[in-house]
């Protein structure tokens, strides 16, 4: 299961719009109302993520509590 939140920790509620700053195709088309800017000129999110590992080697999440990772699959 995938479940994020706001900054603060409250749920994202599903009748609300957020103004977010994304990679194309990192969120599904169903879910966006309006785009301001598009530059696919740079690539997709998959081209943008191999081309950040293959440079960074090694990777792990940043350590401000930005992420949490849960590891324990819950049986739905």
């Amino acid at each position: 299961m995938l479940k994020l939140t706001l900054e603060d920790g409250s749920e994202i509620e599903d009748d609300k719009v957020y103004t977010v700053a994304a990679w194309a195709t990192s969120i599904d088309e169903s879910y966006i109302a309006s785009a301001l800017k598009s530059h696919s000129e740079l690539g997709s999110n998959i081209d943008l993520v191999t081309a950040s590992v293959k440079k960074a080697g090694t990777i792990s999440p940043p350590k401000d509590n930005r992420i949490t990772l849960v590891w324990d699959k819950k049986e739905e």
